[in-house]
């Protein structure tokens, strides 16, 4: 058990559970989903997220199909989610390294079902950039505090293949979400994906109150909270794996943020598609990103090889963003859509593993590179919105997924001669820099 100040003492003692230490050799380590606490996450992030895709199914669709949104105020859309999410995420991380991360996905998700009712009573688009406001800020707690208790639940040298296994929680709702939302349009009506996302949501709750509430132990000596806001920024940008892994997720993200604000409109305008196309792209998507996220979760040597990983990931990725968004042919475009879903994986998962890895305050850096991250999508919203009427959305698209490709294929001679510290010698050399 963890003893601590008298701050600590506050909180029951048995709730202060230590991280997992690695199982004797004799025995050998249980799978993942064994071990029950982070089953409960899995299965509760399944949940949560076939809500969260299904609620971005409903807005983007809405927007464009209902509200008949131009270039400008999709980008006002977009742009409602990332703000808050960004502006939010460096305190939240602060309080996912502090308090208890399971408490705050209770938190984010039970506020997640009270915004998605209001989402639903969307009557014009003014009032559905307010609802997806207040989503993206439920989002910026749950962003840090997976990242935090990612690594109290399981062992430290088995963080690639957790965060694969994550990540395919992400993921595999991306392949459920949109075709249970396209099938809720056509029963209940444009109000179904909503009502289905409040369902999803609130059967993930239970599952996220039988995780044990592991805490990282407290250090004695007690920073004030800008002085631990600096810390986060601190260690990520200046510990060199850690920059580069920002570095290249600030690129990426901005790039990908034009496909993600304008990709509706680019199935409505250049493929002359409905919204029901738009379900189907994203279940695609999801597909590819799952099988990709799975490969992940078997990769058993992944550990001191995440920078080459990623390299590989936004290369194929951008293969498949330039074939998603380059053609006029719908077959064409949904195959890019499941290639773009597998390589972009390969970037994501193992960037969190990496930071779980190193960072002395995985929570604060997590946050850290959650909001530079999420940065990307909404700088790209708002030049959508800035311009306007000066946006040609196939063009515009073409150009990022070319860059997008060019990021992942520079990327690969750096990562091949990048070595990387393994397993509990990660801390210590963050720690020393």
């Amino acid at each position: 058990m963890v003893s601590g100040s008298s701050e600590d003492r506050a909180v029951p003692e048995e709730l202060l559970l230590e991280i997992p230490r690695p199982h004797p050799d004799s025995g050998g380590p249980p799978r993942l989903l064994a071990i029950r606490p982070f089953l409960w996450l899995v299965l509760g992030e399944m949940l949560a997220n076939v809500g969260l895709w299904a609620f971005f199914v409903a807005s983007e669709g809405e927007a464009v199909f209902r509200f008949d949104a131009t270039p400008a105020q999709l980008g006002i859309l977009i742009s409602s989610y990332s703000v808050t999410f960004v502006a939010a995420s460096p305190a939240l991380g602060l309080v996912a390294d502090r308090w208890s991360p399971k408490r705050m996905l209770l938190l984010a998700h039970s506020s997640a079902f009270v915004f998605l009712f209001l989402a639903s009573r969307a009557p014009s688009l003014p009032w559905l950039y307010g609802a997806t406001a207040l989503f993206g800020l439920a989002e910026a707690v749950v962003w840090p505090a997976r990242g935090a208790l990612v690594p109290l639940l399981v062992e430290r040298r088995r963080l690639v293949q957790a965060n694969g296994m994550m990540g395919a929680a992400w993921q595999i709702p991306l392949v459920i979400g949109p075709a249970l939302a396209a099938l809720a349009v056509r029963v209940i009506g444009s109000d179904g994906p909503y009502y289905l996302a409040m369902v999803a949501v609130a059967l993930s709750l239970p599952l996220y109150a039988m995780i044990p509430d592991r805490r990282k132990p407290r250090a004695e000596e007690r920073e004030r909270f800008v002085a631990d806001l600096v810390t986060g920024f601190r260690e990520g940008l200046r510990t060199p794996v850690i920059r580069a892994v920002i570095i290249r997720a600030v690129i990426a993200y901005l790039l990908l943020g034009m496909v993600i604000t304008l990709e509706t409109l680019y199935i409505r305008e250049v493929l002359g598609r409905g919204q029901d196309f738009l379900g189907v792209a994203f279940s695609l998507t999801g597909a590819g990103a799952a099988l990709g996220s799975l490969a992940l979760a078997a990769l058993k040597h992944g550990v001191g090889r995440e920078h080459l990983l990623m390299a590989a990931g936004l290369t194929g990725g951008g293969i498949g963003y330039l074939l998603y968004i380059g053609t006029s042919s719908a077959t064409i475009s949904l195959a890019g859509a499941f290639l773009f879903g597998a390589g972009f994986t390969f970037f994501s998962s193992p960037g969190q593993a990496l930071i779980q890895r190193v960072a002395v305050h995985p929570g604060k850096v997590t946050s850290v590179y959650a909001m530079l991250s999420e940065g990307g999508p909404l700088v790209a919203a708002l030049l959508v919105a800035a311009l306007g009427g000066l946006i040609t959305v196939q063009p515009w698209l073409v150009v990022s997924a070319t860059l997008f490709t060019v990021l992942g294929l520079v990327s690969l001679p750096g990562a091949r001669r990048r070595g990387q510290p393994s397993g509990g010698e990660s801390a210590e050399r963050a720690r020393s820099s």
